[in-house]
Order: C-alpha cells, then sequence, then structure tokens
C-alpha cells in the first residue's frame, strides 16, 4: 500500500490502519479498530532496554578480563627483538578484539538508556510495538502526526510529549 499519510522505516499510517513495515515492505497490517491505546512521549526506543543494558554490562566484563595484565611481559635482551615482535602481534590482535567488543558494549549501553520521541501502539490482543517518531520532529511534521492520531483515536490517544496537545 503506497497510500501512507505519515511512513518511517518501522511503520506507515493510512486512514484506517497501521502497517508494520520491513524494508519498506508490509508485514502486518493493525485496523485502527484494533487498538487500545497510543501513547507519544519521550522514551526509550527499544521494548526490552534491561536486556539491552545486562548485554552491554556483560560485554564490558568480558572485555575487562581480556584487557592483558603487565607482568606477564619478561623481558630478555637477548631476544628483545623476538620477544617485542610477539607481544606486539599479540596486542594488536587482542587490540582489534577489545576495541570491538568495546564499541559494541558501548553502543548497547547507550541503546537501552537513550530517549527519543516514540510512539507506543497497544493492540487489543496484548503487547505493545515501540516506534521512534524523531523524523517527525526533525521535519516539522509532528504536530501534524499529533493531530492525525488525535483525530484517529480521540480518547485512545495520549500525548504526554511537549509537541502539541491532544484534542
Amino acid at each position: 500500500m503506497s497510500s501512507y499519510k505519515f511512513r518511517t522505516e518501522y511503520f506507515g499510517l493510512t486512514e484506517k490502519q497501521l502497517v508494520l513495515l520491513r524494508s519498506g515492505y508490509p508485514v502486518k497490517e493493525i485496523p485502527f479498530s484494533q487498538i487500545s491505546k497510543v501513547v507519544v512521549s519521550r522514551g526509550i526506543r527499544t521494548k526490552f532496554p534491561i536486556r539491552s543494558l545486562l548485554f552491554g554490562l556483560a560485554i564490558f566484563v568480558v572485555v575487562y578480563f581480556l584487557i592483558p595484565e603487565k607482568d606477564f611481559i619478561i623481558f630478555d635482551p637477548a631476544n628483545a627483538l623476538v620477544e617485542i615482535s610477539y607481544i606486539l602481534l599479540a596486542m594488536g590482535e587482542l587490540g582489534v578484539v577489545f576495541w570491538f567488543l568495546f564499541a559494541i558494549g558501548i553502543a548497547s549501553i547507550v541503546h537501552a538508556l537513550r530517549k527519543t520521541l516514540v510512539m507506543k501502539v497497544y493492540p487489543n490482543d496484548g503487547g505493545y510495538e515501540v516506534f521512534s517518531i524523531k523524523s517527525f520532529a526533525k521535519t516539522n511534521h509532528i504536530f501534524d502526526l499529533i493531530n492525525f492520531l488525535g483525530v484517529s483515536f480521540h480518547s485512545r490517544f495520549t500525548n504526554k510529549s511537549l509537541y502539541g496537545k491532544s484534542p
């Protein structure tokens, strides 16, 4: 369906339904009548922030134990060139692994703690979906989105953001 009133990478809104998208293709369509509540607020853009935070912290623990201790280096002046080359090779390989895991841990923790403008959709069958709507705020279409949600969902829409007012 190409007649979306509002669209991001992960969802599209038509006149009568919310369409979940993956790679631009519709995956699931949820009619507005099957949605119990829609909330626009500042929040975390993942459904499971605790899991993401624990994963990042676990990566940090792994990285901590990968850091080699300094007292393992035994220096023999007779074979200095050979030993230094092995040490540099080992440190280089560990360094790549260390920085790669460090970057994954940081990204996971930031993803778990960063707050942005989100829309939470609660279907009647339970659970919820979280969508980042920061792109609408950047392009100044956030007021149009909030008005559209207010008109489409009436009393089932809650606006806890700083943008616009709930009708």
